[in-house]
């Protein structure tokens, strides 16, 4: 999966090749929107999307905007588009289709901003209490986050005070701590 030039930006959490198949004969997709509680005419590519839903940062510190967008569209998209074909033609799938039609499927249900929240949600507090036990009872965690830190020009009692502020449950987010310094 080698980078683009142009990244993708516009990360659609309905896949364009479904939106596709609601667009009347020019192409115009009929779009609700929630907020102004209108009807209004759209492209496939112009709705349901959100600037960076997938974009990562890497371990370098710079921003991956395109490899889950690449990893759905070939794992997720790809597949069950081919599978919804043969649907809407009532043609029979094999099962490795019908895998790929689940796929896509789960996949619609799992990457919306709503299901990242609730996500954020339910793992917030259990790496919250990774973060809290590992500053208290691993050495080598937290002799990796003196160097580290040291590594950036932090004091060294600047390091002690985030060690254990995390252990004691005084920082609730990573932001936090690179804020506590």
């Amino acid at each position: 999966m080698g980078s683009s030039k142009n990244p993708p930006r516009k990360h659609h959490y309905i896949p364009r090749l479904l939106l596709r198949r609601f667009t009347d004969d020019q192409g115009i997709l009929w779009v609700y929107d929630l907020e102004k509680m209108q009807i209004h005419p759209g492209r496939p590519g112009t709705a349901a999307f959100e600037r960076d839903l997938y974009s990562r940062t890497k371990a370098d510190g710079s921003s991956d905007h395109e490899r889950i967008e690449k990893l759905l569209a070939e794992t997720a998209d790809g597949p069950g588009n081919r599978a919804i074909s043969r649907l809407l033609k009532r043609e029979t799938l094999p099962d490795a289709e019908w895998n790929d039609f689940l796929l896509f499927v789960a996949a619609l249900n799992q990457r919306t901003p709503a299901a990242f929240e609730r996500m954020t949600a339910q793992t917030k507090p259990v790496f919250q209490e990774m973060l809290e036990r590992m500053a208290r009872s691993e050495p080598r965690f937290r002799e990796g986050v003196r160097r580290n830190a040291l590594a950036r020009g932090l004091a060294e009692e600047d390091v002690e005070k985030i060690i254990s502020l995390t252990g004691s449950g005084g920082a609730s987010s990573l932001s936090d701590l690179a804020g506590s310094g």
